[in-house]
């Protein structure tokens, strides 16, 4: 053995620096994945603080249903914050430049919201969401990443814009198409610029970048889209209860305060029979699979009913305008 690596000694040395360069790289690819995960990892807890969960719903639901299930948050083993919230998407202008910026985060909040991230500057904001003497507009905060990219100061006017919320959607005969109906614009004052770390730094998308973060008083948020005392979203902090018992827990507790209308869904009685009604114009299919199944499991029989609106009727010449249509199918 020694006569054959004294031989081949070009060979083996050629190896060794091979496997020892291959060390080194997987040695680096793993610490690097290390940095950026820890590093991903603390950049997702600053931006939610003390969040722990989030309940975040397509339609807008009854505020108190956060007072509900934070019935038990005086116990050792309840929740230390729930808090009902708007969060939105949408855009902002800078009233005097013009100058605009897409995928803006419009939060509405009050001082329950501002708990989530504990620090004296955090406790002052709730004074900076109220109109202050002598402003023209509502107040709104944003984060220094705004800012820097509108150009604005304290006492700018913003122009934040979002998708106004209608039962029926646009693509409908019925909906709303007109752009005047479609998005809401509401016109703020600068009342104060956090900087982007703590609350400044909010946001439940799990990437790298700075968000643009704009923070609205709950109020004039549900205000302007006409759903007083309705949220979107419910903010959770139970420290004390452990991941999973905790999902298990808010899973339970939402089936007992959850009710039809919070889905847009009407149960009439007339006579012999129910019908399942929607305020979205058709029934989404999930909702109608869950329907023939406790249909199912009663043995009641179903019959789908869609009702539809007529441009008109003709026939022999003579028309009706605007007639409501029903389609029937077959019991099922």
């Amino acid at each position: 053995m020694r006569r054959s690596l004294i031989h081949f000694w070009k060979i083996h040395l050629a190896v060794l620096l091979g496997a020892a360069v291959a060390t080194a790289v997987l040695t680096g690819a793993f610490l690097v994945g290390d940095s950026v995960r820890g590093s991903l990892r603390d950049l997702t807890l600053n931006r939610l603080g003390d969040i722990d969960h989030v309940m975040l719903s397509e339609r807008f639901f009854r505020e108190t249903h956060a007072t509900e299930m934070g019935a038990s948050s005086t116990t050792d083993e309840g929740y230390d914050r729930v808090v009902p919230a708007m969060l939105l998407s949408g855009t902002a202008v800078n009233a005097t430049t013009k100058t605009k910026a897409s995928r803006v985060q419009i939060q509405g909040i009050d001082e329950r919201f501002l708990g989530f991230w504990l620090s004296p500057e955090t406790g002052e904001l709730s004074e900076f969401l109220k109109k202050q003497p002598r402003q023209l507009f509502p107040s709104v905060i944003i984060n220094q990443s705004l800012k820097k990219e509108l150009n604005v100061e304290v006492g700018d006017t913003l122009l934040i814009s979002f998708q106004n919320q209608y039962e029926i959607h646009p693509e409908f005969l019925l909906g709303r198409r007109d752009t005047l109906d479609v998005l809401q614009t509401l016109r703020l004052s600068v009342s104060k610029i956090v900087p982007n770390v703590g609350i400044g730094q909010f946001g439940l998308r799990p990437h790298q970048s700075l968000p643009f973060n704009a923070y609205v008083s709950l109020p004039v948020l549900q205000k302007a889209l006409d759903q007083e005392a309705k949220v979107n979203a419910i903010l959770i902090s139970s420290p004390k209860i452990s991941a999973a018992d905790a999902t298990e827990r808010l899973e339970n507790e939402l089936d007992q305060v959850i009710r039809l209308n919070d889905f847009g869904l009407t149960l009439r009685r007339a006579g012999d029979h129910f019908s399942l009604e929607t305020s979205e114009f058709v029934l989404k299919p999930n909702i109608i699979k869950l329907a023939k199944t406790v249909a199912a499991e009663n043995e009641i029989p179903v019959t789908t009913v869609m009702t539809y609106l007529a441009n008109e009727i003709s026939t022999n010449g003579k028309a009706v305008p605007y007639s409501t249509i029903a389609a029937l199918g077959v019991n099922e």
